[in-house]
């Protein structure tokens, strides 16, 4: 019987010797600077293959940009052969027959649109105006002002003025013959027109300060005395233009001269939604809004809404007849008034017993629109038991 010895022996002698393993550690070197490990350089059989393997990236990349270079400039080329071909068989169409589009027509513009609260007029509006006149920039200024700047020659004298700076301005400038007589320097000196509508002569001499100073000047003796009486002064006063055309100083547009209370009332504003003053419209509320200041100095107060606009504009009349009543008032309700009936210029001061007496001779045509108010039968027992008592 064998021993299992040799077997194991046998087994053992089988077996292969181990092989050795060379294991590299990479140790970080301290940096005495940062006190950091700074990584370990690569062995230097590493570099070699790994600039072979960068250089071999970088081939393949370029090799890359030139397929995509190669593909884009023939699609470039395949576009223009068809385009060409396009092209001559589109004029082998137009030589065998000429289809022209039909034009399309533009539409009129009948309104004119707003800008910074001021009218743009349309050309429409623009050649309409230019009937009567050949001067495009005054048309326009006609239609933006809604009113004419042009006016009857024989009334009045009309001439041209400049700008502040001195270049021409196409505006006209017209005043009533009456009282160009009376001031020769209208006729002979330069008309500028400086801010805010305001006009003057050479010298900056104000036009609206030289036609109310020569009206004052030729007022009567009641009228001197009854403007002392209301302690009324020349410098007070101002002309009143019933349009926004400040340029226009013929008898139709300025026939009056108020205290600048009562002009201020009146002043139009291009972004205003009712022509009657101290009435606005409320979009929140949707009624109009009543506002206004009754006395010299006092703030604006909101007067209430109304559903109509002739209400809200009777409430603003009636307020301020209301608050202007008291005799220390009178010189708010008075009027110098240039021109007669017949409408020779003979100036005379006269004071109206309530303001809306004033508003309605200085805005004749807006407030003609204001209807009447009903009288109540009421009222009128009341005025016959005065009479009854009179009488007594």
């Amino acid at each position: 019987m064998d021993t299992p010895l040799p077997k194991l022996a046998a087994v053992l002698a089988s077996i292969p010797p181990p092989t050795t393993v060379n294991v590299h550690v990479n140790v970080g070197v301290l940096n005495n600077n940062t006190n950091n490990f700074a990584p370990p350089p690569a062995p230097e059989s590493a570099r070699p293959r790994r600039a072979a393997a960068a250089e071999g990236e970088q081939r393949r990349r370029d090799a890359e940009q030139e397929e995509r270079k190669e593909e884009r400039s023939g699609k470039a080329e395949a576009v223009e052969s068809e385009s060409e071909a396009s092209e001559g068989e589109g004029e082998s169409e137009s030589e065998e027959e000429e289809v022209q589009p039909k034009p399309k027509k533009k539409k009129k513009e009948t309104r004119g649109r707003y800008k910074n609260g001021k009218l743009i007029p349309t050309p429409a509006q623009i050649q309409a105006k230019m009937k009567g006149c050949t001067d495009r920039a005054q048309a326009a200024y006609e239609v933006q002002k809604l009113t004419s700047a042009y006016t009857d020659v024989k009334t009045n004298l009309v001439r041209s003025m400049v700008r502040k700076i001195g270049e021409p301005l196409t505006i006209k400038f017209s005043i009533d013959r009456q009282i160009a007589d009376l001031l020769p320097r209208i006729k002979t000196e330069r008309v500028t027109y400086a801010k805010g509508g305001r006009l003057v002569l050479q010298g900056d001499d104000s036009v609206n300060y030289m036609v109310k100073a020569k009206m004052w000047e030729r007022m009567s003796d009641e009228s001197k005395a009854l403007a002392a009486k209301i302690k009324l002064a020349m410098s007070e006063l101002m002309c009143e233009h019933t349009t926004p055309n400040t340029p226009n100083y013929s008898r139709a547009n300025v026939y009056a001269a108020v205290v600048g209370f009562a002009n201020d009332k009146f002043k139009g504003n291009s972004r205003a939604t009712s022509d009657f003053p101290g009435v606005s419209w409320h979009p929140r509320a949707k009624k109009w809004l009543v506002r206004a200041s009754l006395t010299p100095g006092s703030k604006q107060k909101s007067l209430g809404y109304f559903n109509n606009e002739f209400e809200a504009a009777r409430k603003v009349l009636n307020e301020m007849d209301k608050a202007l009543a008291p005799a220390k008032y009178a010189k708010y309700r008075a009027a110098l008034i240039f021109y007669d009936d017949d409408g020779t210029l003979r100036p005379r001061l006269k004071v109206f017993k309530k303001f809306s007496q004033l508003a309605r001779f200085l805005r004749q045509a807006i407030y003609a629109r204001l209807p009447p108010v009903a009288a109540s039968p009421f009222s009128a027992a009341k005025r016959g038991r005065k009479r009854a008592r009179r009488g007594k």
